[in-house]
């Protein structure tokens, strides 16, 4: 309890309702307050990639749409779904309760948003996901996978996937991401 109250960040919850109507509630942290020599390790890069708009229409002006279709896949709260931390590292979250001002402190298990790093991890978290399904990462756009055996192609922005190959290796890859990680509907790019 004494380290949580030493090294907690602050954090606040935000109630967002979305356009369909849904609310969620997201616990964000005050990443502008964290003391990062204190909650992570020396020399972490904590830049995160994303695929660049050359590599997006690359990527389109190669799709042929007589023998290919093209997805879309959105994960769910990505930051969330980042690899867990490690049992050495001690992060902890701080909320004040809004009725009764108690102050509440968490340990983090894993990254959440507004955390500087998040961004990072879960760029690793995916990446290094995708790869162990056999796809080969680009190396002028690390954002850029391609699958040799099923020709298939990924690229990623953040949360977003854009897959192009055929309907059922889109499909095979839509059932291996869904058994990692919580996502959208595919939604399915066709003509209208």
């Amino acid at each position: 309890y004494s380290s949580a109250v030493e090294q907690a960040c602050k954090a606040r919850a935000i109630l967002g309702i979305k356009r369909c109507g849904r609310k969620k509630v997201r616990i964000v942290l005050r990443g502008d307050l964290q003391d990062i020599a204190k909650v992570d390790p020396p020399n972490f890069n904590y830049y995160a990639r994303v695929v660049s708009l050359t590599s997006v229409r690359m990527a389109l002006g190669s799709y042929n749409a007589a023998d290919e279709c093209m997805a879309f896949i959105d994960i769910s709260m990505a930051f969330l779904q980042s690899d867990r931390y490690d049992k050495s590292v001690k992060k902890y979250v701080v909320l004040k309760n809004p009725i009764t001002g108690e102050l509440i402190y968490f340990k983090q298990l894993g990254s959440i948003y507004g955390e500087i790093s998040a961004p990072a991890l879960w760029e690793r978290t995916i990446a290094s996901w995708i790869v162990e399904q056999e796809f080969i990462r680009g190396e002028n756009d690390p954002c850029c996978f391609y699958h040799v055996r099923r020709r298939m192609r990924i690229t990623l922005y953040v949360d977003d996937l854009k897959m192009i190959g055929g309907r059922e290796h889109i499909l095979w890859f839509h059932t291996l991401i869904r058994e990692r990680v919580q996502t959208r509907e595919l939604e399915w790019l066709e003509p209208g």
